[in-house]
């Protein structure tokens, strides 16, 4: 289901089955249809505007780091209770935001099984992924909610901003609630699509009726293999939730909702479902409210300014005009733009998504054959997982209780070993083949010189995350938001 913006008439895809079946109809053409299509129309807005509010927090939030840093460098005084402020604003913009992210298909998840099956039999395991979904997130959000509400009985307020506890576990459950109705919708919106194709005849039923069996013996798999085993080990039943849970993924269910539903459903096999639904209910917000998460849309925020300011253009204009005149040296420019964009975003996708949109069409000018093209994007784009500040040392660092500072003193020489690896081994292709990547045309020291110097931001924004980390002046998350 995509919803379009917000002054366009609402639409709703129905999932397009395989080739040589009938066309799928537009919603509404049936009961499926019509339930979806009225599903969209009602939570679009509300999950819209939510998702506004979750990026203005964003916003408030790096400004309110900025605020306090600035208070305690210069005045030596911080402001009190920014930690607990920090992450009780990270619950607000991850729940408001959560719902809106499924509307708009963004959630991640791995098409690499899923792309070659048919429409048809991917929507079916969709219809059934949207049923578990709806299950696992509407009980968080009723576990939520009843969490408030005796949050609310407690009177339960925090140390420092005194802020109640229950509005907090209030927006848990409005956040994980909007995303359960969310799927619903979306799996009428998959049975809407099964409906035309089958036009209404029995083996519509029969596939309805196969949905529910799946869905179920999903849900209550962990009971039914207890009566089953009752005696089965503990790392045998570990062993067969992992396969489980990498058997979904590959099949599309979202990688965050794969590893919730398979850890619910082993913990009913071995603490029983009383227990697993009362850890459920304590780690829908305790996972969240960590005040060091806060670096992610930190360093997220950093990324999407920097895309819409033109750096990733100008990094690889800069590239070009130093490596365009080697065999395949826009493709080696392109490597090197990936490096310089992973040193001021920490993100891959963002990475090879920003790059790519300014090289590709650039290499195809120069016909570039296609593989090294698209090679040399992805290639480059996966620096940003390792050259600082990457958001996977931040999260590794997080969980495993390590220094993020020093971990991205560690990514710095590794990432450049590696991004000099990718370029020397592109170079070295264009050379036995110069078909691959032909020489581009040369340009004057001058144009050279102002190229380099247009990427100064980049180096100045480099220099000031890694040095304030590294001198003790910032913690990462301070680095993040200034």
């Amino acid at each position: 289901m995509t919803p379009q913006d917000s002054d366009a008439e609402i639409e709703i895809d129905i999932p397009q089955l395989e080739s040589g079946g009938p066309p799928a109809a537009e919603a509404g053409d049936d009961a499926f249809g019509a339930i979806a299509r009225g599903i969209h129309g009602i939570l679009d807005p509300v999950c819209r505007y939510l998702c506004y509010a979750a990026a203005v927090l964003t916003l408030l939030m790096s400004i309110a780091m900025v605020v306090d840093l600035v208070s305690r460098l210069a005045f030596s005084n911080p402001l009190s209770g920014m930690i607990e402020l920090q992450t009780f604003m990270l619950v607000f913009m991850a729940f408001f935001s959560i719902a809106y992210t499924m509307l708009k298909n963004q959630h991640v998840s791995v098409d690499l099984v899923t792309s070659m099956m048919s429409a048809r039999t991917n929507s079916t395991l969709q219809s059934v992924f949207s049923i578990w979904g709806a299950f696992l997130f509407g009980a968080m959000g009723w576990l939520s909610a009843s969490r408030s509400f005796e949050a609310f009985q407690r009177e339960e307020i925090s140390d420092i901003i005194r802020m109640p506890y229950w509005v907090l576990y209030a927006v848990v459950a409005a956040g994980t609630l909007l995303l359960a109705l969310t799927l619903v919708g979306l799996l009428f919106s998959h049975l809407s699509g099964l409906f035309q194709h089958f036009r209404g005849h029995a083996k519509f039923w029969t596939t309805l009726v196969a949905i529910v069996v799946l869905a179920v013996a999903g849900m209550f798999s962990g009971l039914a293999l207890k009566a089953i085993a009752p005696d089965l080990s503990s790392p045998a039943v570990g062993i067969l939730y992992t396969v489980f849970l990498m058997v979904i993924l590959l099949l599309g269910f979202p990688v965050g909702f794969s590893m919730a539903f398979a850890g619910l459903t082993g913990l009913t096999f071995l603490i029983g479902s009383d227990v697993a639904f009362n850890v459920t209910k304590i780690n829908t917000y305790d996972s969240v409210a960590v005040y060091f998460f806060c670096v992610i849309p930190f360093f997220l925020l950093m990324g999407f300014l920097i895309l819409h300011a033109g750096i990733g253009a100008k990094l690889y204009n800069a590239g070009i005009k130093v490596f365009g005149r080697l065999p395949g040296g826009l493709a080696v420019g392109t490597v090197a733009g990936c490096g310089g964009f992973a040193a001021i975003c920490g993100e891959s996708v963002a990475s090879a998504a920003t790059m790519g949109s300014v090289s590709i069409p650039e290499m195809k000018k120069y016909d570039y054959d296609d593989s090294l093209a698209t090679g040399a994007v992805a290639a480059g784009g996966t620096l940003g997982i390792l050259i600082p500040p990457s958001i996977g040392f931040v999260v590794y660092g997080i969980i495993t209780e390590q220094s993020i500072g020093k971990m991205f003193m560690a990514g710095i020489i590794p990432g450049i070993i590696l991004t000099l690896g990718f370029a020397f081994a592109t170079y070295i292709q264009c050379v036995i083949n110069p078909k691959l990547g032909p020489r581009s045309e040369k340009f004057p020291a001058h144009e050279i010189a102002r190229s380099i110097f247009d990427i100064w931001p980049v180096g100045a924004l480099f220099a000031a995350v890694i040095g304030g980390i590294y001198s003790g002046i910032l913690t990462p998350t301070e680095a993040g938001g200034v």
